[in-house]
């Protein structure tokens, strides 16, 4: 089984990829969200032996939109996560509801950069229209607002911050704002995404205040495309049609009307839309949930007829549309407000100086009112100007209805709830509760019934307790006292301030992050850095042990008073010469000059030093040497010379050296020099080197270098050849003896092993093997064997493994998966 397709990491619903799995044989498909399994099926291979699993409706069916009049809100069912099991390979992957036509980009990088909306990036709204965004954040930022008043004034806020891989809608209403600025108003504001650096990650989009289009303005919102809510302004005219079927029936020449089905449409024309507007509602008419906001309130609607069409070269253009609230129950009903004309915008204080009006200064002197249905509140809809009221009644039936719809219990929302007490016999159910009483009885019960001897299966946290047995803590042990350990043995990592060791430390590994405080060091093999390379251009350190000599490797040591050598042997980078290097180009600097910031200098090579080169030199200089009565010599001023520059500028037979872009500590160039390149900034062909060395330590061997774009050449060395003792990997820890070092291997031919035999024919050799004599050893998982454990007791079993298929078995040993055989010889079998 392959798997040749599979959706995206993270998709959008709209261009989620299918499922395409090759296979020879049936195809076991499961899909699940969370615990919840949404598709469990078995697929056929076709002709081609491929299938093809599309599950594109089954995920949009589990996203939806959450509509909430909170100013900032996640939006949880926008976007979730799943899990395909594929015959027991299992592939998570995150889906979020939205779609883009022929989207030429990753959808991580698209929906970094937008909002999930096709609206005007400069939008003209009111002061009462509803307006929400929302953004799917792919890492952790904040939401900024920027206003700007009429005088010019600016005031830049905060509206919230998102969680990466979370989407999150904001409420973008002009009063909304407003109240956010301090009762401020300004002319517009832009709304834009940045990350916790302060860059900006979207476009920005613009609100701009205006009043409204026309007395016939109405207010449409739709669940967009990309899973967001937009909301459209239409300025045309509207038409109501009333429809109405009266049903009739005739009794003794008595005509009589038992039912009439009402059906309100209305008739809604958009007004004048520009270039852009008329494209983006476009995405209004597919759209699966649509709303009106009709009567202080957003309701749905069912747009029944549509006339979407318009002539590219003419502007304005207008679209028509018909439709009808979802509430067909409430299409023959009224609620109608009795003179609304009579209403007054405001209310107008009566003056204050007549002796006939009084006002309590403090709410402490108005007279309590007892509270019954028919007491009347002020209430204010956040997108209708006008005052309205409502009554205690209305709030403590809505009250009601909220928490009897949370709570999971029955059919009946939660109204079929029945109360259980301690002496009822009905047993519980998901239609009714326990008292307080009835609790205490089913937990006592519950405790003598099945936790008679917790004290013996459970550890207690108040006293001193034993455990019987091994206990597997998955997330540690935090210990605040003296914790007393008769054997330990640790196969990950151990942290701890302080470790007390009498008498005998053993370990494998001892890593120390801070500070390591020891009187002496018993050094008996290799002390390294955790990476190394040995020679010229090697990197870290490594004191070891070589035969009875010990051997130390570098980058630089300081002396201060004095330094004794008995011997001392110098290998001088040449370019062609004692240790070789291969590189663009190399020669011997003729002459030097101080040009300020660089030195331009000479050379006598053929290759030109071009810009953007590090140019690379080292060398011993003896200084005065001296023999002394013992034998042995001093040198005076002896220094290793070393520098690593960057080349500025060239031109035939010179270049410039800078002063300031170098490695840190390299010297000055001089007159006989031998220098190479060794890397460049830029120019991937003079990144590379190949050094020869043939004498001196861990020699001989040949180094490929790559990738030489700085002054480090650390994780630069993809290949060595020859003597493997100068490396020492992260993973592989010291490397010995003679061979081959790269981080890429493809060889041909044939493989022979330390014994001399040939790697396929040790192979055919182990197959021929088919019983095995061994104690305790083989779980076996096949149905064939009735799941039994074999080798429970300790008894010697047969086994022929001809007869097993071996993906299903698991080979478990009592020591590192060895097995005896019958004549008592031990070997590994690894399936």
């Amino acid at each position: 089984m392959a798997i040749i397709q599979k959706p995206d990491a993270l998709s959008m619903s709209g261009n989620m990829k299918k499922f395409i799995v090759s296979s020879g044989s049936q195809i076991v498909f499961e899909l699940k969200e969370g615990n919840s399994t949404l598709l469990s099926a078995t697929y056929e291979s076709g002709v081609d032996g491929r299938a093809t699993i599309d599950v594109k409706d089954i995920i949009e069916n589990r996203l939806s939109y959450t509509l909430s009049h909170t100013n900032f809100y996640e939006q949880t069912e926008i976007v979730k996560t799943f899990t395909a099991i594929i015959d027991g390979s299992s592939f998570t992957f995150k889906v979020i509801r939205c779609g883009v036509a022929n989207l030429a980009d990753t959808v991580s990088n698209w929906l970094r950069d937008n909002f999930l909306t096709w609206q005007p990036t400069n939008k003209q709204i009111t002061y009462y229209s509803p307006e929400w965004i929302t953004y799917y954040a792919q890492e952790a930022c904040t939401v900024k607002l920027k206003a700007t008043f009429p005088d010019a004034e600016q005031t830049l806020i905060t509206l919230g911050s998102c969680d990466s891989g979370k989407a999150f809608t904001f409420n973008l209403q002009y009063a909304v704002i407003s109240g956010l600025l301090g009762q401020k108003y300004p002319t517009h504001y832009d709304v834009w995404v940045e990350n916790l650096t302060g860059t900006r990650l979207t476009y920005i989009q613009r609100y701009l205040y205006t009043e409204q289009k026309s007395d016939l303005e109405q207010w449409f919102l739709f669940e967009n495309s990309l899973g967001g809510l937009d909301t459209i302004r239409t300025s045309g005219d509207t038409d109501f049609a009333g429809e109405y079927d009266h049903k009739l029936s005739s009794t003794d020449n008595i005509t009589k009307e038992y039912l009439v089905d009402a059906k309100r449409v209305y008739n809604q024309n958009t007004g004048y839309l520009d270039d852009y507007e008329r494209r983006w509602l476009l995405d209004f008419f597919p759209a699966i949930q649509k709303y009106i906001y009709h009567i202080s309130a957003i309701r749905k609607i069912v747009v029944t007829d549509s006339d979407v069409k318009y002539s590219a070269a003419a502007l304005p253009s207008s679209y028509n549309f018909s439709y009808h609230f979802i509430e067909e129950n409430e299409a023959a009903l009224l609620n109608l407000i009795r003179n609304q004309e009579a209403i007054p915008a405001s209310i107008t204080i009566p003056n204050l100086d007549s002796p006939d009006f009084h006002l309590p200064p403090r709410l402490s002197e108005y007279p309590r009112l007892p509270l019954h249905e028919g007491v009347i509140l002020p209430a204010f809809d956040p997108y209708n100007e006008d005052p309205t009221v409502t009554t205690f009644g209305a709030i403590l039936e809505a009250a009601i209805i909220e928490v009897l719809n949370r709570i999971e219990a029955g059919e009946g929302g939660g109204e079929l709830v029945s109360i259980l007490r301690s002496a009822d016999p009905e047993a519980p159910s998901d239609y009714n509760v326990f008292s307080s009483l009835r609790t205490l009885l089913e937990i006592r019960k519950y405790f003598n019934e099945n936790l008679g001897d917790i004290d013996k299966k459970y550890l207690r946290k108040d006293i001193e307790d034993i455990a019987r047995e091994k206990i597997t803590f998955l997330k540690g042990i935090i210990a605040a006292d003296l914790s007393e350990f008769t054997d330990m043995i640790a196969s990950g990592k151990i942290t701890a301030h302080n470790i007390d060791v009498e008498n005998h430390l053993l370990t494998n590994t001892l890593k120390v992050i801070l500070q390591a405080d020891i009187q002496s060091i018993l050094l008996r093999g290799q002390m390294n850095s955790e990476t190394f390379s040995s020679g010229m251009f090697g990197h870290g350190m490594r004191l070891r042990k070589d035969g009875e000599d010990w051997e130390l490797e570098l980058d630089k040591i300081i002396v201060r008073k004095a330094m004794t050598v008995y011997e001392l042997i110098v290998q001088e980078m040449r370019y062609q010469g004692g240790q070789h290097i291969f590189g663009p180009a190399g020669a011997k600097l003729t002459n030097v000059t101080n040009g300020g910031s660089y030195w331009k200098c000479e050379h006598d090579g053929t290759m030109d030093f071009i810009t953007g080169s590090q140019v690379f030199c080292q060398r011993f200089d003896v200084g005065s040497k001296a023999e002394n009565s013992t034998g042995s010599q001093s040198f005076n001023g002896a220094r290793v010379k070393r520098y690593w520059r960057l080349v500025t500028s060239y031109g035939p037979g010179w270049f410039n050296l800078s002063k300031s872009d170098c490695e840190p500590g390299s010297d000055i160039p001089e007159v006989n020099d031998q220098v190479a390149v060794l890397g460049h900034r830029i120019n991937p062909d003079w990144q590379n080197a190949t050094v020869l060395v043939s004498t001196g330590p861990n020699a001989p061997y040949l180094a490929h270098y790559a990738r030489i774009n700085s002054y480090s050449l650390v994780n630069k060395e993809p290949v060595r050849q020859g003597n493997l003792e100068g490396i020492v990997d992260a993973q592989f820890g010291q490397l010995h003896g003679h061979g081959l070092y790269a981080e890429n291997v493809f060889l041909k031919g044939q493989f022979r092993l330390n014994n001399s035999k040939l790697v396929e024919d040790a192979i055919d050799e182990a197959n021929r093997q088919q019983t095995v004599g061994a104690f305790n050893l083989l779980r076996e998982y096949d149905a064939r064997f009735d799941f039994k454990y074999w080798g429970q007791d300790g008894e010697k079993v047969e086994i022929d493994f001809s007869s097993i298929d071996r993906r299903r078995v698991l080979i478990a040993a009592d020591r590192d998966d060895v097995l005896l055989n019958e004549d008592n010889n031990a070997f590994k079998i690894i399936l």
